[in-house]
């Protein structure tokens, strides 16, 4: 196969505003760089399995479920003063729970989960301070929890004191409940339900994007300490000085990636020539599972397909091929959609992920072949 770019497959390259292409020949990463932002600091799940934390302008390269990608992620804000300081006043105990500050090793590696035990029978209930949200817009309350002893029956509770039950075991995880406001005055919750159980809690989130609303579902882990914290949008704005080794005229865009959220957007990654007039195109659409391939040139019109994925959220392998008078999508292992049409595209020289959409998700491997591949490859190529 004739791959002339690739990023990802487990090799992954990070440097301060950019991530590197990698050399399967030779085993190093290339003088091919795709430029990346994020005007603040985030966390992300490291190798080792623990919270870590990535600079300002440092790519993140998220191990969540064992697997390393690329994690994109839009503007988000959490809420609650102090996500994982349990000795401040801020944090109180309702009903018949007793709270032990600094008592395990969280998430994140340090001693700061707090044991909630629920001493006495009934609904046990740990409180966030009160926030001001605005009515009718949503917002996601997250936390990680673990069962120290008994059932690990546990209730989140969100900004609408809905109590959503879930089954804790002895290994940390993070569970997510989501509503839409109808009130200006927002709290969390975590209670435990079954007298003398307990549990350890940490990393407490109420998210929204910052402006209004958009917390609409859970991302990545935002620490504060006094105050709420803003984390910037991920941007890639790719690498435009490529045309030597992307070949217009042919080849393969091949993407193993997810997306966050089934969220109303347009995400995109592209071959393009720094506008919308000529591209390679593959993303995901506003309707829900709904994803695109389309193909443009500033003559003819666009020749493209869409289809509906089974769950966009989750992983999968998406490779178009594009040559005069054979044109596909490959998804999985399957040749899932063609297209006809006059195509005469010339002078790409980018990849990006911003021109037909900006680009939010988890790429896991991204490689651009500068040959129509067989079906043989292509079958090879995105088989899970």
């Amino acid at each position: 196969m004739a791959e002339k770019i690739k990023l990802g497959n487990g090799n992954w390259g990070v440097k301060q505003g950019g991530t590197l292409a990698y050399n399967d020949e030779n085993g190093v990463f290339k003088a091919i760089e795709l430029a990346s932002s994020r005007a603040s600091s985030a966390t992300y799940v490291a190798e080792s399995g623990i919270v870590a934390d990535a600079e300002v302008g440092v790519p993140r390269i998220d191990w969540t479920n064992g697997v390393g990608g690329l994690l994109l992620e839009p503007q988000r804000r959490n809420l609650i003063p102090y996500s994982q300081d349990f000795t401040q006043t801020d944090w109180t105990s309702l009903s018949t729970a007793t709270l032990t500050a600094n008592y395990g090793v969280a998430p994140d590696g340090s001693t700061s989960s707090v044991l909630v035990t629920n001493s006495s029978g009934g609904g046990s209930e740990q409180l966030a301070e009160v926030v001001t949200i605005t009515s009718g817009e949503t917002y996601t309350v997250s936390f990680w929890v673990k069962r120290v002893t008994g059932s690990g029956v546990v209730s989140i509770i969100g900004i609408e004191n809905i109590a959503t039950p879930i089954a804790v075991t002895s290994e940390w995880q993070r569970f997510s409940v989501t509503a839409t406001a109808t009130t200006t005055s927002g709290r969390a919750y975590v209670r435990v339900d079954t007298s003398g159980d307990e549990v350890e809690v940490w990393g407490a989130q109420l998210e929204d994007n910052g402006v209004l609303g958009g917390g609409d579902y859970m991302t990545s882990y935002i620490r504060t300490n006094g105050s709420s914290v803003t984390r910037i949008a991920d941007a890639v704005s790719g690498n435009s000085s490529l045309g030597q080794v992307i070949n217009s005229s042919e080849g393969v865009l091949y993407a193993e990636m997810s997306a966050l959220a089934n969220d109303g957007t347009t995400r995109a990654i592209s071959l393009d020539n720094g506008s919308t007039s000529v591209g390679a195109i593959i993303r995901f659409r506003p309707t829900t599972n709904e994803f695109q391939f389309l193909l443009k040139d500033s003559v003819n019109p666009d020749v493209g397909n869409t289809l509906i994925l089974s769950d966009a959220t989750q992983t999968n392998k998406f490779a178009l091929k594009w040559k005069s008078g054979d044109i596909t999508l490959w998804v999985n292992g399957v040749e899932e959609l063609t297209a006809s049409g006059t195509m005469n595209i010339s002078g790409l020289t980018d990849i990006s992920f911003s021109t037909f959409g900006t680009f939010y998700g988890k790429v896991k491997d991204l490689r651009v072949y500068d040959t129509a591949l067989t079906d043989a490859e292509l079958t090879t190529l995105t088989t899970l």
